[in-house]
């Protein structure tokens, strides 16, 4: 089974720090999700933060009625002031106003699954927004909820209130935090979904470490070490980034986001290179073990 979603971000928006081409064109956008069908993909990450990434799926599978594409959506920023003071029915509007939008635009009547984009809306309004989304559910407009972290604290979070089915989560060679603290495996075991996200760290492994973008530059001495260890273990800097993610069974599906039709061929094809020996992911993880937080979230890279 090919554990692999496609990102739609890079459809919708100019998206990625080492993005090279741009936001693709329309037609460009229809031949990367032409290629990913034959290809055998069928679950896509979309929000409605990704500028037209929701329109341009729908328009291409509103035509193409043989496909049963999977959608992963993000509900939208509803609540940017005051939410402490929304009352529960108001809330459940915003919501429901968000998720008939965007199954309006994937041209969809039901969300296969939505996720809060923002994590902190899980305990927001004393939990008002996490119970409503919980009753959009049991309406039967989405049929899975969950959640995009970015934090080991969220993931608690998420697990100690136990009542979603999906997260994504934040994994590659840098950030390797939430399998070190063991909570892959209490995922796995609490929900349905664990997507994982950044495998590429959106392309940063793939940068000149000598060249860097200021709001980067940090990474360079990583990036370095990264060079170093791929030649030393005979595979290239995406192969030793996919084998380093591939095998952990605890991860649901990978998403993993391109530029061209060219680009997502080549990551399908990847998806088949060797396994790491258990001595060479512990070689991996002691190389990446202490590497600062500002380095692998992106979320920092803009204050920079």
């Amino acid at each position: 089974m090919l554990r692999i979603t496609l990102g739609t971000a890079q459809l919708g928006s100019f998206y990625g720090v080492a993005n090279m081409h741009g936001q693709p064109s329309l037609q460009t956008a229809y031949e990367i999700l032409e290629a990913a069908c034959q290809e055998g993909i069928t679950s896509f990450d979309t929000a409605p933060a990704y500028g037209s990434s929701e329109e341009i799926l729908g328009s291409f599978f509103g035509s193409r009625r043989q496909f049963s594409p999977v959608f992963i959506t993000k509900l939208d920023s509803v609540f940017r002031q005051a939410q402490d003071n929304l009352h529960a029915k108001e809330v459940k509007e915003r919501l429901k106003k968000s998720l008939l939008a965007s199954a309006a635009r994937l041209q969809i009547e039901r969300i296969p699954v939505c996720l809060m984009h923002d994590p902190g809306y899980m305990i927001a309004a004393e939990g008002t927004i996490t119970e409503a989304l919980c009753e959009l559910k049991q309406d039967g407009l989405v049929e899975a909820i969950g959640v995009s972290v970015y934090s080991p604290e969220e993931v608690r979070t998420f697990l100690e209130l136990d009542v979603f089915d999906a997260i994504q989560v934040p994994f590659n060679l840098f950030d390797q935090r939430l399998d070190r603290e063991g909570l892959l495996q209490d995922l796995s075991q609490k929900c349905s979904a664990v997507f994982a996200r950044s495998i590429f760290l959106q392309g940063l492994f793939f940068l000149n470490p000598d060249a860097l973008p200021n709001s980067v530059i940090c990474a360079a001495p990583y990036l370095k070490s990264l060079i170093l260890l791929a030649t030393d273990l005979g595979l290239t800097i995406a192969e030793l980034a996919v084998s380093y993610v591939r095998d952990v069974q605890e991860i649901t599906s990978f998403v993993i986001g391109v530029e061209t039709p060219d680009q997502l061929r080549q990551n399908v094809k990847m998806w088949s290179c060797r396994n790491l020996s258990p001595e060479e992911r512990r070689q991996v993880n002691e190389v990446f073990k202490y590497i600062p937080e500002q380095v692998f979230n992106p979320t920092y890279w803009k204050e920079q």
